[in-house]
């Protein structure tokens, strides 16, 4: 949930509804040391004058949210969740998505799924990554005890009928890098296939096209020349976020998917990695910055 928070920031301001107009019981509370004393119309702070004395965080008040982020919230309650991640799938405080969800009471983390480098991103580049399971005293995590992580780039690269039984979402969330032949793509299409399958719903969480979503370069790929390196027939350089080449690939492969998308707030198309004010995580063992993601889509081909 993005824009659900105590004290929102003065950014959010323009977004927030008026509380309350200033009352005459915060006047009598003026005589109270280094008391904010407010006037005129609230506006992105609680109108709880208690809540407002102690910070603007109670257990009362002082919560403000959206209605997507209300909905998104509804996407995931009760739900059993196969999660589809990697080492970069963290929020803007480098926080891993896994313990996210291991801190919602509202539903169950009951698996992970990795891509080709393995679910810590450290597996070289066209070798099979087994499945693991954390709770292995070697890998053992306090915020996955229990939650098997099952390898896409393995003895299978879809979810297998056994691996989903019980889940009932799966989401999608890791860093891509924009080009046509990075396969965290292809898992992102086999994924789609398996949970329209079997009746799965989808979640994809946005993320930035590294490289900008501005151009689009190279030859499309031509129909029947499809594989793991080359999942659908676009440019090597498609200029899409994730969350939009799900929805092609929904409109053009998968049109039984459930698919819903947590799209970005603050994002604008033309914005390289480095202008979004996230910390660069490299995807993948050879690309350690955002200067190999920039210059991988024409290596490649040398």
């Amino acid at each position: 949930m993005e824009w659900t928070r105590f004290n929102p920031p003065q950014a959010w301001r323009e977004h927030c509804a008026a509380t309350e107009d200033s009352n005459s019981f915060e006047r009598r509370m003026v005589n109270y040391e280094r008391y904010d004393w407010r006037e005129g119309v609230i506006i992105g702070q609680v109108h709880d004058e208690n809540a407002h004395f102690l910070g603007g965080v109670s257990g009362n008040a002082g919560l403000f949210s959206t209605s997507t982020d209300l909905e998104k919230s509804d996407w995931i309650r009760g739900k059993s969740i196969g999660l589809i991640t990697n080492h970069t799938g963290v929020d803007a405080t480098l926080r891993s998505n896994y313990r996210l969800f291991s801190e919602v009471p509202a539903c169950r983390l009951s698996a992970i799924f990795s891509p080709e480098h393995g679910f810590w991103g450290a597996v070289q580049d066209g070798i099979a990554v087994n499945s693991l399971d954390v709770s292995d005293e070697n890998l053992s995590q306090p915020h996955l005890a229990s939650v098997p992580v099952y390898s896409l780039y393995g003895q299978s690269i879809r979810p297998t009928v056994s691996q989903l039984e019980g889940i009932d979402l799966l989401v999608y969330d890791m860093q891509d890098i924009g080009a046509r032949y990075y396969t965290y793509i292809s898992t992102l299409l086999h994924a789609m296939e398996a949970a329209s399958d079997h009746g799965i719903e989808f979640v994809v969480a946005d993320r930035p096209n590294p490289i900008t979503c501005n151009a689009v370069e190279g030859p499309i790929l031509a129909r029947g020349c499809e594989s793991f390196v080359g999942i659908h027939t676009v440019p090597i350089r498609y200029g899409l976020t994730i969350g939009e080449l799900a929805t092609l690939l929904k409109a053009e492969r998968v049109p039984a998917c459930r698919l819903k998308v947590a799209w970005m707030h603050g994002y604008e198309r033309r914005m390289w990695y480095d202008d979004t004010g996230l910390q660069w995580v490299p995807p993948s063992p050879n690309m350690p910055t955002l200067t190999t993601a920039i210059l991988y889509p024409g290596l490649v081909l040398v």
